[in-house]
């Protein structure tokens, strides 16, 4: 159930990134003129709807991509880390993860909270965080980032702070600040191209009427003109 949380709370669904590209008024203004300009017949006229059908789908490509790269910085992929607390070991959530815990890794654990290596060594994955593809050498006193994994190696890491306090969490928060900057600037964005909207659909409307009915233009030549 957390898990589902916070994966609600950190990032949109599919659906609703499908939704939020397609069903905007924009779209809908394009494919009217579109159908328009099929009606008559004015088929070389139409090819811009290929420019806003790549538009779309480059911004759905890109959205799922900052989706799918925030739910691996919010470890969703590792329900339980091996912690030893108090001299007991327990298999906990990242989110139960708390400073001075001691992390039990292995080759294949993915890394839940910044931790300093207290004994053995490791060779991690950071390419999430800085994106290196080289693995990197942990040895005792080594600091590690929590959202890399370990490559090979075993070591037992003292949790330097709260999971909720880790480096991954504030990247997270980082980009949820910047996510809501955008979705701001793209709601004002969607005010004034509705406000537009409703302003060309009538003009359009009167310079039909006026090529159609009033300079006897075809039909054809009325719908392309306006």
């Amino acid at each position: 159930m957390q898990r589902s949380i916070i994966m609600n709370n950190a990032t949109k669904t599919i659906p609703q990134i499908l939704k939020d590209n397609i069903c905007t008024v924009f779209n809908l203004l394009n494919v009217l003129i579109a159908i328009s300009l099929c009606l008559v017949g004015a088929w070389k006229n139409v090819l811009f709807i290929l420019i806003i059908f790549i538009n779309t789908v480059v911004g759905i490509v890109q959205e799922i991509k900052a989706k799918r790269q925030v739910e691996r910085l919010t470890l969703l992929s590792q329900p339980s880390v091996s912690v030893l607390r108090n001299g007991n070991e327990y298999e906990l959530t990242p989110s139960e993860i708390q400073k001075g815990d001691i992390l039990l890794l292995e080759s294949g654990s993915v890394i839940c909270a910044d931790c300093i290596v207290s004994s053995g060594k490791l060779e991690v994955n950071e390419a999430i965080l800085k994106g290196e593809s080289e693995p990197a050498v942990k040895q005792i006193g080594s600091k590690l980032y929590s959202g890399s994994t370990v490559i090979s190696g075993k070591c037992q890491a003292k949790a330097i702070c709260d999971s909720a306090d880790s480096f991954t969490s504030k990247m997270v928060d980082e980009v949820k600040k910047t996510r809501k900057s955008k979705s701001e600037l793209l709601s004002s964005m969607k005010k004034v191209t509705k406000f537009t909207s409703f302003l060309i659909v009538p003009l359009g409307l009167l310079m039909f009427i006026q090529a159609y009915f009033f300079r006897n233009a075809p039909l054809d030549t009325a719908v392309i003109s306006t």
